[in-house]
């Protein structure tokens, strides 16, 4: 492994404050870089044994980001204007756009939409209330990134097509009567938790609904965890989706 990978990672391990900074910022573009430049990284020995750290540290300062971002939108005089600076609203546009594609091809009528694990920027909800006409429903447990969400969506002027509710991903009660579910890349901590919200889901879903579960690949995995073998263990995979360009996350379709 260069000398340079081995710092990038270091450099994300050791940092103390994960809220952004011009500092931070460059430590985590490097390491998504290095990540997407590298496809075959998670197979060093070195970065395997502390791939759950690098991991938790991503998904703090994506957290991090996401809120700050969020309230910089609802402050700004021209919200819209804000949100197009937002540095990864092209990679969730591509994301999104390949989503519905894959969706679509099932030829399924989509009314209604389930996001689990929303977050306090919820571009997925809003790509989706911007390219469709279905009702969608977002789900957070976290009582700041929720509030924060539902500040948003009725700046954005989203707050008739996109309900923000609390709830918790591994017991949330109210999937049946919705034609999608997506399941967010960072619900769920850990393996179990995982395991909880995919078998919650499959129980409590209707039998046609689709679930789209958000995955990673390859050296992608040290930015967020693969989770189709979960998933496989719930319900039947019927399309997937792996991107080998700027789009970090895998997208896993089931019914």
């Amino acid at each position: 492994m260069s000398a340079q990978i081995f710092s990038h990672a270091f450099a994300l391990l050791t940092l103390r404050d994960v809220r952004p900074s011009p500092k931070t910022n460059r430590i985590f573009s490097f390491w998504v870089d290095t990540v997407l430049r590298n496809p075959l990284l998670h197979k060093k020995i070195v970065l395997r044994k502390v791939a759950k750290q690098l991991r938790r540290r991503c998904a703090k300062g994506e957290y991090e980001m996401e809120l700050e971002y969020a309230k910089s939108i609802i402050d700004a005089k021209n919200p819209y204007e804000e949100l197009a600076q937002f540095p990864y609203v092209q990679n969730y546009e591509q994301l999104m756009g390949r989503e519905k594609a894959m969706v679509e091809r099932q030829g399924k009528n989509i009314q209604n939409v389930l996001f689990l694990g929303s977050g306090p920027l919820p571009l997925s909800g809003i790509y989706l209330a911007q390219k469709s006409n279905c009702h969608i429903t977002l789900v957070e447990r976290d009582d700041r990134a929720r509030e924060i969400s539902q500040k948003l969506i009725n700046i954005l002027g989203y707050s008739s097509q996109i309900e923000v509710r609390s709830g918790d991903a591994k017991t949330y009660d109210a999937c049946a009567g919705k034609d999608l579910i997506y399941i967010a890349a960072l619900a769920g901590e850990c393996t179990e938790e995982e395991r909880q919200i995919l078998e919650n889901v499959a129980r409590k879903k209707d039998r046609e609904a689709l679930v789209l579960l958000r995955s990673a690949e390859g050296s992608r995995t040290l930015l967020y965890k693969q989770r189709e073998k979960e998933g496989d263990k719930y319900m039947m995979r019927i399309a997937e989706m792996h991107p080998h360009d700027n789009v970090v996350n895998s997208a896993i379709l089931y019914k």
